[in-house]
């Protein structure tokens, strides 16, 4: 008995005072998650997405260069043909047409016109009496302007600029968004780990116990009654045991799952690194939040859309003028080189009017309920901004509270488990009974599985205030990611 008693308290000082030996710490897990797990995936992907689009409508801002052509366009019919003294034939006519064309666009978006440049050809050959005939237009330039109307370009643009800023915050919290799954995947495993190492060390140390009150038993130091309470807690413990493995070993397969682990690797994790202690005020955090967060960006676009579908609509409803205007030069000839020969001049010029006289009030109809949905987005867009300051708050206050757990819980935890010591000894020379080793046990148990919980909502809650500030407090820096 003396041999057993010193290999149980051998493993029970090695259970108490060692870390497991074990592979993954949280930073590890939190980074491998980040880098290859199918959420931070998924996030660069998005965000190349919106990035990409916003690219596209910066790039729709620049000169853009086209070349269009037909070759050809051929026609067989019977045609009305105006003549020249005001009446109409109809003439078969086969004729087929190719035109080529150069030109290149500029948008205006402090006006919200456009300006362009282009050249072309056009060729014409007449089938029935086989002749060919030339037009060039080798340089024409054009403007196309609204005037007293509302700039679509200077509206879409900043709301591109809203939509860019919310991508760019968007994927650092989807990131973080990461780095929690990465976090509650990694205690799942660390919680299933103490469980089944207690369950594990709780069967050696009641098999001893067993051996011990058989010994007893037979010698009439205790009744049949004990001998079987030993025996039910020798049973109980081998079927927690069996749970916790099966539990542990599903545990590390979600795991596996957010690191986007491949293959047949091996995965399991060490005790959380040392807790920094992080000094926050909630003004530091929300202002953080107002700076970092998508949301307060997403305010301000909602806010903004409500502003340009007002505008559109006051535009469309009201007086509004565009004006175009081209000038060049072109010539038409049977030759192609007779068709850039004494070039003519070529002008246009378009004035176009839309005045509403009387619409029986549609338009002020359309005009008011824009208004009352820019006021009902002021309201909401007030209350988002109150709640959104309040659970950044609350979501501080919660980190603050955990952290002031931690020191309190491994304290418990290291008196339960000195006072399960204590009540072991005990009980191998006869001091107490097993029903107080039994509930010594149990609050061993139970300490240690609340200093995991503990540590758990220590991290959540850090990786929470992260995710609601997108500010690390930690290195005083804003959060940032690389989204390649």
């Amino acid at each position: 008995m003396h041999y057993r008693s010193t290999l149980l308290l051998l493993l029970l000082a090695t259970f108490f005072s060692t870390s497991y030996a074990q592979d993954l710490t949280l930073t590890e897990t939190i980074s491998r998650a980040q880098e290859r797990g199918p959420l931070a995936k998924m996030s660069r992907l998005g965000y190349r997405s919106k990035k990409a689009t916003h690219d596209a409508f910066r790039a729709s801002l620049l000169p853009q260069l086209w070349l269009n052509g037909v070759a050809p366009d051929f026609t067989r019919a019977i045609n009305p043909i105006v003549q020249p003294d005001g009446t109409t034939l109809y003439v078969e006519q086969s004729q087929a047409n190719s035109s080529l064309a150069l030109s290149l666009s500029q948008a205006l978006p402090f006006t919200g016109g456009e300006l362009f440049l282009s050249s072309g050809l056009t060729r014409i050959d007449d089938l029935a009496d086989k002749s060919i005939l030339w037009r060039s237009s080798p340089f024409v330039v054009g403007l196309r302007q609204t005037i007293f109307g509302m700039n679509q370009l200077a509206w879409n643009s900043d709301i591109e600029d809203l939509r860019a800023e919310e991508a760019d915050r968007a994927f650092i919290e989807e990131m973080e968004e990461a780095a929690l799954n990465a976090s509650n995947r990694f205690f799942d495993v660390y919680t299933a780990t103490l469980r089944s190492d207690n369950a594990r060390l709780n069967v050696l140390v009641n098999d001893s116990l067993l051996y011990v009150s058989r010994g007893r038993f037979q010698v009439g130091r205790i009744d049949e009654t004990e001998l079987l309470q030993s025996e039910l807690t020798l049973a109980n413990a081998r079927k927690e045991l069996a749970d916790a493995e099966l539990d542990h070993r599903t545990a590390i397969a979600e795991l596996g799952i957010a690191l986007g682990r491949e293959g047949s690797e091996a995965l399991d994790v060490m005790p959380p690194e040392q807790l920094p202690m992080i000094r926050v005020s909630i003004p530091e955090a929300i202002a953080q939040a107002k700076a970092n967060r998508k949301e307060w960006t997403s305010y301000e676009l909602e806010l903004t859309s409500a502003e340009r579908d007002l505008a559109q609509t006051k535009a469309t409803n009201g007086f509004a003028a565009s004006v175009s205007a081209t000038f060049g030069y072109n010539q038409t000839a049977p030759k192609l080189s007779d068709a850039y020969k004494d070039l003519l001049d070529q002008q246009t010029a378009r004035l176009e009017l839309s005045v509403p006289i009387y619409r029986f009030g549609r338009g002020n109809a359309l005009i008011e309920a824009a208004e009352a949905n820019l006021e009902r987005t002021e309201v909401d867009v007030k209350m988002k901004r109150e709640l959104f300051e309040k659970n950044v708050a609350e979501q501080v206050n919660r980190f603050l509270r955990s952290q002031e757990q931690v020191p309190l819980s491994m304290k418990a935890d290291t008196i339960a488990q000195k006072q399960y010591e204590l009540a072991y000894q005990r009980y191998l020379i006869g001091k107490i009974d097993i029903t107080r080793l039994l509930l010594a046990q149990d609050a061993k148990d139970k300490a240690r599985l609340s200093l995991a919980v503990t540590l758990r909502e220590y991290w959540t809650n850090y990786y929470l205030m992260r995710r609601a500030t997108l500010f690390d407090f930690a290195r005083n820096t804003p959060i940032t990611y690389a989204s390649e």
